[in-house]
């Protein structure tokens, strides 16, 4: 049924009627973030109870928070803030936290030299490098939403200071003290390499200052190399172990992020877009903490076994027989999440580039199916390794903190076990993410293939050649061996082989579709 549309008649206008003027569109505002504003009051709170409750120990009174819920407290709370830092945009908080952050940092250095009644520095490494620590991940989340041209230069500027100081302190102490490099040397290092990427992947865009950033990190790469041949040669074993392995190890690391800044490969440049695109994602820090939650209930049940050998039924100072690691690294609580950590790294590599579509975008780019398959692979490592960090941070604080020093050289050859075994891991999940568009059925396929791996170690064949086959496939037995010491290079080219083998099934996987 036609409708005729309400028109007003010349006459039913008044006279000094006139058109309202246009305006402008309304001003949109962006929704406030309520949630994490509330958030960050109860993470203060919570950071300024545990603060309390470290304090009181040293300031002799009473207070109803024992250090360990005290400690607890305090890191909940920090993360809490950092999520809030994360989160928020507003100028007032931004400098608030961008004030904080230059303030930790600075803390660091001065209680290196803040003099006590027992030695000077006594509180850098249990309480200034954690503090510089948390300055550094609260500074990156305000460079996230700052504006200011001036304070991103001072946040840029304090991270690059740090960075320069730390890498090369280490070049005029490794050969003048022994056992420098085994304490605030090797934190020397880790600070260095940190701060240093960190600036490279905040840097200006318009400028090179990134890319010298690079640069310097591979100088200092060749000069660690050089120092370490200096100091074996002049000083001999006593100087390899520990400074010259950990000099040495620092060049490696550091001339790898030298390579992944400076080189424009497309292997590279694709490494460095998937490890951003991880770090971006609020899973990978889900998986960081969870996996930093599981290292300290293992630090507990083994800091647990330590107090009861040395002060328990065998009698104060019995202690653990070296190598002490296979009590603390091998068990089944550091198993467990290995099952699941590799399917959620690798489910969605190339499973979620296939959905999407935009696997089809990025090679009509001028890579090939093998830059980007070894690109996902060494993105999915690093992000592996990375994973296993705070199980060595747990273990060198009962070195700083205990007092008591302990054969740490059997972690080199468990690290080395453990980077050999992610390699085939990750190689073989990255197959799996290839076959399918769906991300659940590549992470179960890929947890289906971990069981499979584990179940080697409770096979026991009474065929001799078929007994050691399974033993070279147990990652498991592997893991024990390399946590007393021991060092299979046949069992690191087996683990190396298989990982070659699933990155050349992938790449033959995407080169496939040519044909379909």
């Amino acid at each position: 049924m036609a409708t005729r549309s309400l028109r007003l008649r010349r006459d039913d206008v008044p006279d000094d009627w006139r058109p309202m003027p246009e305006k402008a569109p309304s001003e949109m505002r962006a929704d406030e973030p309520t949630m994490a504003r509330f958030l960050s009051l109860v993470g203060l709170f919570l950071a300024t109870c545990g603060l309390l409750g470290l304090l009181a120990p040293l300031m002799e009174f009473q207070y109803p928070i024992t250090p360990g819920w005290a400690f607890v407290c305090l890191t909940l709370g920090g993360a809490l803030m950092l999520f809030h830092a994360l989160a928020d945009g507003d100028i007032q908080f931004r400098r608030l936290y961008a004030a904080a952050a230059l303030a930790m940092m600075i803390a660091g250095p001065v209680l290196r030299a803040f003099p006590s009644k027992d030695a000077a520095g006594i509180w850098f490494l249990s309480i200034g490098v954690p503090l510089m620590f948390v300055g550094l991940a609260f500074a990156l989340a305000v460079l996230r939403h700052e504006e200011d041209g001036a304070w991103r230069t001072i946040l840029r500027s304090a991270l690059l200071i740090v960075g320069l100081v730390a890498s090369l302190i280490p070049l005029g102490l490794a050969t003048g003290q022994s056992n420098w490099m085994a304490t605030d040397g090797a934190v020397c290092l880790v600070m260095g390499l940190t701060f240093l990427a960190c600036y490279s992947a905040v840097a200006d865009s318009t400028s090179d200052l990134g890319y010298y950033a690079g640069v310097f990190l591979g100088g200092l790469a060749v000069a660690y190399v050089l120092l370490a041949a200096f100091g074996i040669y002049r000083g001999g074993q006593p100087f390899l172990v520990p400074s010259g392995i950990l000099l040495i190890t620092a060049a490696i690391v550091y001339g790898g992020f030298s390579l992944s800044i400076c080189l424009d490969l497309p292997a590279i440049v694709l490494f460095r877009r998937e490890l951003g695109s991880l770090f971006f994602s609020p899973v990978a820090y889900l998986v960081l903490a969870c996996l930093a939650a599981f290292a300290g209930v293992a630090f507990w049940i083994f800091s647990d076994i330590v107090a009861q050998t040395s002060f328990g039924p065998r009698g104060p100072g019995s202690g653990l027989p070296e190598p002490i690691l296979p009590y603390y690294f091998f068990g089944g609580i550091q198993i467990i999440p290995q099952m699941v950590i590799v399917p959620i790294i690798t489910m969605r590599a190339i499973s979620e580039e296939k959905r999407t579509g935009s696997l089809e975008l990025l090679l009509t780019a001028p890579v090939n199916e093998g830059s980007i398959v070894v690109g996902k692979f060494l993105a999915c490592w690093v992000f592996y390794l990375l994973t296993w960090l705070p199980w060595g941070v747990f273990l060198l604080s009962l070195r700083i903190l205990g007092g008591a020093e302990f054969d740490y050289r059997p972690m080199l050859s468990f690290y080395a076990t453990v980077g050999a075994c992610g390699a085939a891991f990750v190689a073989m999940g990255l197959f799996f993410s290839s076959l399918t568009r769906n991300q659940i059925i590549s992470a179960v396929l890929t947890f289906i293939g971990m069981l499979l791996l584990l179940a080697f170690y409770f096979v026991r064949p009474t065929s001799t050649r078929l007994a050691d086959f399974v033993r070279s496939m147990s990652f498991v037995h592997y893991w024990d061996e390399s946590a007393r010491g021991f060092v299979s290079p046949q069992f690191l080219c087996v683990e190396l082989s298989i990982a070659a083998f699933f990155v050349y099934l992938t790449v033959q996987i995407l080169s496939a579709r040519k044909w379909s």
